[in-house]
């Protein structure tokens, strides 16, 4: 049993002969059930997504037995969009751009470039080799410092600061009769130990080898860029929304609503920006703009013209134009 375990069955065991352990029982949680009504208003409670998708925006469409259901949120992983833009994704394939959201192959490549890193600084005397010692740091007076001796002094020197931290942290939650944590962590790094001779001729060696083209070359080849793919395949891109402004998640719930009935109605969707050659084949007359509400157009179903004591109604009804406006 650790120190800490020890710490929190000791807590418990004097909370329990003071009044009871009712207080320490963790709440049972249970899951609702999604429930809509056709005819008034529902307000369901979305759980907390998982930190690399952060907040977003659900759109449910269904019967109450047939579902489609899709998220809008932002970027995941590394997608080259900017981190305010917005996506959206099937529900069911977000999970598929979660798992690959970082660079499996990260690892490696950080263990290729460190050791290309490592024979470049050789081969400019930046580092050289000892036979008992083994890798030395150069000074810039000409004093050399082994990288594993460093190492090892700082790690003993972070054990013991680490000590005496979890013994003070222990001591209060004694005084005040707290549980303490399960996952406490020591809040300082190895690497804070190290001698501050060391760490800044390496903040030296960084800068130097940050305007050296020919090590930037070196490092650029070992580290291709890395896109975050997703779907049922593992292929697809995450497209962005064609949201001008950096809206957030109420406002796009607005927004989403506000195209959703537009283009129901037979109106201009923006699911995405149309490309720049599918604009450009209209010709230099019409602008842009123009030029991707009709190509929309076409796409979007405009509903009969019907009948009504005489009067055509509908998107397409003779003497109105698509948009409903008159000649």
């Amino acid at each position: 049993m650790n120190k800490i375990t020890e710490t929190a069955e000791q807590i418990k065991a004097q909370k329990k002969q003071e009044g009871g352990d009712s207080a320490w029982r963790k709440p049972k949680t249970e899951k609702v059930p999604l429930q809509l009504a056709l005819d008034k208003m529902s307000s369901p409670k979305l759980l907390d997504p998982p930190a690399k998708l952060g907040k977003g925006v659900v759109v449910i469409i269904g019967d109450g037995t047939h579902w489609r259901q899709i998220t809008v949120h932002r970027p995941i992983g590394q997608t080259g969009l900017a981190a305010d833009d917005w996506v959206a994704t099937p529900t069911s394939e977000i999970q598929s751009f979660l798992a690959m959201a970082g660079d499996p192959s990260a690892q490696k490549k950080a263990a290729a470039v460190k050791k290309a890193e490592t024979d470049y600084c050789l081969s400019k005397k930046f580092y050289e080799n000892d036979k008992e010692k083994g890798l030395l740091l150069v000074l810039t007076d000409g004093k050399k410092m082994p990288f594993q001796g460093v190492a090892d002094q700082a790690k003993k020197d972070w054990e013991t600061a680490r000590d005496i931290a979890l013994e003070e942290y222990l001591a209060d939650c004694r005084r005040n009769e707290r549980i303490p944590k399960k996952d406490w962590k020591f809040g300082q790094s190895v690497e804070h130990y190290y001698d501050s001779t060391f760490k800044a001729r390496q903040e030296e060696i960084k800068k130097l080898l940050a305007a050296d083209d020919a090590w930037k070359a070196v490092k650029t080849g070992l580290t291709p860029q890395y896109v975050t793919l997703g779907g049922p395949n593992g292929t697809q891109r995450q497209s962005r929304i064609g949201f001008k402004e950096p809206y957030e998640t109420s406002q796009v719930v607005d927004k989403l609503h506000q195209h959703l009935m537009n283009s129901l109605g037979g109106g201009y969707i923006i699911p995405a920006p149309p490309s720049k050659a599918l604009i450009s084949a209209w010709g230099p007359e019409i602008s842009p703009e123009d030029a991707a509400k009709q190509i929309a157009a076409k796409l979007i179903f405009n509903p009969p013209v019907q009948q009504t004591g005489g009067v055509s109604t509908g998107a397409a009804a003779a003497g109105s134009k698509a948009d409903g406006s008159t000649p």
